[in-house]
């Protein structure tokens, strides 16, 4: 099975929910051209979960000179047979098959072909397939994705319903934690934390967070209760609270520390994109009634 390791710059990239997404999908493409070859090679290589190949072409010496997935062995064979088991040589945690149709006939078998599937891709497919095809996976509701190429020239369409989606990749994985009015619990453990009597090496242990809200707690005693810094003034002043409490330059806690001071002094705020999704959830519910 699949490895963190193995797929380690993808997950940075979309995430462990992402690579989940992947390797649980199945996907149907219609057509083993080289484009639809291709494509579905960029799908095999980060490890999409399942894919089917529906064509009834034979292979011909012309395919030989432009699919990197047939080999001269292929010729008068099946093609979509052929690119399948390429394809599958890629990559060991990928599973596929292949379907000897026309990729017409299994769209006019209609709905009951498709529903397994979560993407459906065709390539090269006339315009009235196309449209009937289009019809079949909005009632589906699964993303089709029609590819075209003649020589240099190319073309794709993007079919998908309406499809919300809210997702944030912080920098730092603690997020928002409304220091300058934190939660009791975070509260209570930054008052158990005696950074006077901790000896060097539980002082530079001391969790950044922690540091932030007795900081704060200094600035206040001196601004008497004065909330947040404001002016450039002020944060400089906040910024050589920390500096005194620190006791050596090596103690990075402190340096992480410093990297956020803003979090100190920063209210919090629901963010733009979420007040939308609000604000939308909010107008449907309204006609509803």
């Amino acid at each position: 099975m699949a490895t963190d390791d193995k797929y380690d710059r993808q997950i940075r990239l979309w995430g462990g929910h992402g690579q989940k997404a992947l390797m649980e999908a199945k996907v149907c493409v219609l057509g083993s051209s080289p484009c639809a070859t291709e494509t579905l090679k960029n799908l095999v290589l980060p490890g999409i979960g399942h894919f089917t190949v529906v064509d009834a072409a034979v292979t011909e010496a012309r395919d030989l000179g432009n699919n990197w997935f047939l080999e001269e062995q292929d010729e008068g064979k099946s093609r979509a047979e052929a690119v399948c088991r390429q394809l599958c040589e890629m990559n060991p945690d990928v599973t596929g098959n292949h379907i000897v149709k026309n990729p017409s006939q299994v769209i006019d078998e209609g709905v009951e072909f498709f529903r397994p599937f979560r993407l459906v891709m065709a390539c090269q497919l006339t315009e009235p397939a196309t449209q009937k095809l289009q019809e079949i996976c909005k009632e589906l509701q699964i993303p089709l994705l029609c590819v075209t190429s003649l020589g240099f020239i190319g073309k794709i369409r993007v079919y998908v319903s309406e499809h919300c989606v809210c997702e944030t990749k912080p920098d730092n994985e603690l997020g928002d934690l409304r220091l300058n009015d934190p939660f009791p619990e975070l509260r209570r453990f930054a008052d158990s934390v005696d950074l006077d009597t901790a000896d060097d090496g539980e002082h530079a242990h001391v969790p950044y967070v922690a540091i932030l809200i007795r900081a704060l707690d200094k600035f206040r005693e001196k601004h008497e209760g004065k909330a947040t810094p404001k002016s450039k003034e002020e944060k400089d002043e906040f910024k050589k609270i920390l500096g005194v409490m620190r006791r050596n330059p090596q103690e990075g806690n402190f340096d992480e520390a410093l990297d956020n001071a803003y979090k100190a002094w920063l209210p919090y705020k629901v963010q733009e994109q979420v007040e939308q999704v609000l604000a939308l959830q909010t107008d449907n519910n309204k006609s509803d009634f």
